[in-house]
């Protein structure tokens, strides 16, 4: 098992862990956000490093999940949270709110372990959705299923991760078990 990334998680990792970061001009909050402007497809790098701090997934949560390190008898054993059988979930642009996040790191870790995963189709609009949101002035993507929670923008790339990692899992099992009946 390995911590997989998706693209769009490479690229806030990359964006995050260049060196030319101290170099550039600070970022400029009322030039951009709340200002009715559109996401551009070339941002300047200030504006992309600001969108990636928003939505990298702090070390408090990736330390609370099963590392890339462990062996597959161990990582099968691992508690993970369910994915969410959903079907029918909001527009993702109806998930982001103006409001600061209800939850703090720790009550956000604690309802990523114990409440089922939204949908991958949802996660993946949200992230699509997310520097634009972020630009537009939201603060927070609230979580329909859970009226009144709202978490911070890492969320997403958590529940993408998780998500990831579940399925992951899904295919150990399924090789545990041929091997198993072999």
């Amino acid at each position: 098992f390995s911590k997989t990334l998706s693209m769009a998680d490479l690229n806030v990792v990359e964006v995050l862990d260049s060196d030319e970061e101290d170099q550039l001009p600070p970022f400029n909050k009322h030039e951009w956000i709340g200002k009715n402007k559109l996401y551009p497809r070339h941002p300047p790098r200030e504006l992309e490093v600001y969108c990636a701090r928003q939505l990298c997934i702090p070390q408090k949560i990736t330390n609370a999940f099963p590392d890339k390190a462990l062996n597959v008898a161990a990582f099968l054993r691992a508690e993970l949270p369910a994915k969410s059988p959903a079907l029918v979930f909001p527009a993702a642009e109806t998930c982001f709110s103006r409001l600061t996040p209800s939850m703090d790191i720790y009550q956000t870790l604690e309802s990523l372990k114990t409440r089922p995963l939204p949908p991958m189709r949802l996660v993946n609009q949200l992230n699509q959705a997310a520097r634009q949101a972020i630009l537009d002035g939201n603060l927070s993507v609230a979580d329909s299923r859970f009226p009144g929670t709202r978490f911070s923008f890492w969320v997403i790339a958590t529940w993408r991760w998780l998500i990831e990692m579940v399925d992951a899992r899904e295919e150990w099992k399924v090789a545990q078990d041929w091997l198993s009946r072999r």
